[in-house]
């Protein structure tokens, strides 16, 4: 900060102390309009501008000088010939400024300015002047960046001032200059500093990551004038009247909002300097900020440090010109808060979709990646997710018991971000996942859908499973429904490794290329029933059979009757089976009786003969009992309707 309020500070009494030492240096010369740098006898930008004369352009061409270069001839221009990243300054003498200009009208631009590191000295310096313009330069790594000291009406805009060990751009004692287009980054005390300065202009400046202050103005700066400043933590542009001093920064981690206010995600964090501080303050958004915010509803807010209060007063809403409003004299966190306008998730509690997740009459969260992680993550012990239809590439974690539901699984489509890790990995109990396209999890033992241990109770059905290593993987977890799920083109279609009592039925298992169904490590007293299992693993010509389409690699039995098998041989069928016909250790496949094939029946090699469509729900036996005496009575009642 600055040393001093009133009077020359410090860093003005140490500019004015280079006069002296620089104007050994002066030199009055008759040159033509443009000199370059380097050229003939001019070998640095220094002697460059002790041959210059008023309204001469100096060029510098490419390369790095060390040298501290005092500009005292008015009028004069000194450019780099192709920008800062090709023209560099480093001081020779840290405790000289990079550039020291002490007469008007001067304008430097596209260097980069550096080493000026000590306190008080700075990569530019403008010392009693005034009409300069300080444009296009990187300042960093100097003591302050840019100083302005007892100078007016001079411009600084388009610089990069990042990486400074105390201030970024620094005005004392200096009124009416014009502020435009820096960014101001990094710097180690403030980003942009006044002490004792009024009247100035500050506009569309980016300011972030400064230490202490991203703007800070001293008590005795008055009538400042800052438009658009873009404080960058939570994007947030803010202009700005004030007087008696005032602090501004980003706010790093904004503080909860009220449970029944939706904020817009812009944030400042505002300091009193004084008692008698005030701050007229516009936030701005764009309709883009608003998601299912009621605009007309829009106030400022204040974070007391516990609680957030409304700010009173003279305070509202433009929505022609999209800004919020107020007159500040309590600082602290302030935020732009307003009413849910009821963005409806008419098919869950929660919903997805490409752009982000919403709860239902809540605020719209805006994401382009992990949309169904970012939901589930959200949501409570049996909520619904509902997912709208699109492309999604995500892993997603189910730990919680609730309800996964797509739109339909021929307009979800979920690939797996990282092929080596499960698309959907369920650990949680009671889960219910339905109406998605899995796909993508093609590392070994990945699956498009993965049940953990101990996990119970889950219901898989009416997704598409394909193209991954295991489709749908059952790992000591019991007593779970699959039930209508296309399984295809996976290594493994359905695999089961210890699990047990599952209801596995009208699943379509087909086209998976080493086996249809898998089971190992005792997995048993399952019901597989209803499925077309049919064309699973690698066809062969001689007893046109698959192998596998059920692959038994355990020593239990199993039983698979009722299922279709997309061909009509028993043998062949039996021949598609790998049990103990194969293996004396491993368990028999019992697989009569089998249902009747419908629709092309038999296998055509290298293409996928589907077969029938998968069952409908079975009918409990009371339905059927109830049905067939209902059948009977009215049979009865036509024959004696008949003989009447």
């Amino acid at each position: 900060m600055g040393e001093t309020n009133c009077g020359l500070g410090k860093r003005v009494l140490v500019a004015a102390l280079l006069v002296l030492f620089f104007t050994g240096f002066c030199v009055a010369v008759t040159s033509a309009a443009d000199i370059y740098v380097p050229e003939g006898g001019i070998q640095t930008i220094q002697q460059a501008v002790n041959n210059a004369r008023a309204g001469d352009t100096i060029i510098v061409r490419d390369g790095t000088y060390t040298e501290n270069v005092h500009v005292n001839v008015d009028k004069l221009t000194i450019r780099s010939e192709n920008g800062s990243a090709n023209c560099i300054v480093k001081a020779a003498k840290q405790d000289l400024d990079v550039f020291f200009v002490s007469e008007n009208d001067v304008t430097i631009s596209g260097f980069t300015m550096q080493g000026s590191a000590a306190f008080g000295f700075a990569g530019v310096c403008l010392l009693d002047v005034s009409y300069c313009h300080i444009s296009g330069n990187n300042v960093m790594s100097n003591g302050d960046g840019i100083s302005i000291l007892n100078s007016h009406s001079n411009l600084v805009a388009n610089n990069m001032v990042a990486n400074n060990n105390y201030d970024g751009i620094y005005l004392e004692l200096s009124n009416g200059n014009t502020v435009a287009n820096n960014t101001v980054a990094n710097n180690n005390w403030e980003g942009i500093f006044l002490d004792s300065s009024s009247d100035n202009t500050f506009t569309n400046n980016s300011v972030s990551n400064n230490a202490r202050y991203d703007f800070y103005s001293a008590e005795y700066s008055h009538n400042n004038t800052v438009e658009d400043l873009l404080l960058c933590d939570y994007p947030t542009t803010v202009s700005f009247t004030y007087d008696n001093g005032v602090g501004l920064k980003s706010v790093d981690t904004a503080p909860s909002k009220p449970s029944d206010k939706i904020d817009i995600s812009k944030y400042v964090d505002a300091t009193k300097v004084c008692a008698d501080s005030w701050l007229f303050l516009n936030v701005s958004y764009d309709e883009a900020d608003l998601g299912n915010v009621d605009e007309d509803s829009l106030r400022m807010w204040e974070h007391s440090g516990t609680d957030w209060v409304e700010v009173t007063g003279t305070t509202g809403v433009n929505t022609a010109e999209n800004y919020v409003y107020a007159y500040i004299t309590e600082f602290n966190i302030i935020a732009p808060l307003g009413d849910s306008n009821g963005l409806n998730c008419t098919f869950g509690d929660l919903c997805v979709n490409r752009t982000g997740w919403w709860r239902n009459n809540g605020t719209f969260n805006a994401s382009t990646t992990q949309q169904i992680q970012l939901a589930i993550n959200n949501a409570s012990e049996g909520d619904t997710v509902y997912v709208y239809n699109g492309t999604y590439s995500e892993n997603v974690l189910l730990n919680k018991r609730l309800t996964l539901q797509g739109e339909g699984r021929d307009v979800v489509n979920v690939t797996a971000n990282s092929t080596c890790v499960h698309v959907f990995n369920v650990t949680a109990s009671y889960v219910n996942i339905s109406g998605f396209n899995v796909t993508g999890a093609t590392g070994e033992n990945s699956a498009g859908i993965y049940i953990r241990e101990n996990i119970v109770r889950c219901n898989i059905s009416n997704n598409t499973v394909s193209n991954n290593n295991r489709g749908i993987y059952l790992h000591s977890s019991n007593n779970n429904t699959l039930r209508r799920n296309m399984v295809s083109r996976n290594e493994d279609g359905i695999y089961l490794k210890s699990a047990g009592s599952n209801n596995i039925s009208c699943n379509k298992v087909h086209g998976n290329t080493r086996a249809g169904f898998n089971l190992t490590g005792g997995s048993t007293g399952n019901n597989i029933c209803y499925n077309n299992i049919i064309a699973n693993g690698i066809y062969n010509g001689t007893d046109n059979s698959y192998q596998w389409q059920f692959y038994n690699d355990q020593q239990d039995n199993v039983n698979a009757m009722n299922n279709r098998w997309g061909m009509t041989n028993d043998g062949t069928i039996n021949a598609s089976i790998y049990d103990g016909s194969e293996n004396h250790i491993k368990g028999n496949v019992t697989f009569m009786p089998r249902l009747n094939e419908e629709g092309p029946l038999a296998p055509i090699p290298g293409q996928l003969n589907s077969g029938a469509a998968p069952c409908e729900p079975i009918p409990e036996l009371s339905t059927v009992i109830l049905l067939g005496v209902g059948l009977l009575m009215l049979a009865g009642y036509l024959r004696i309707r008949r003989k009447s």
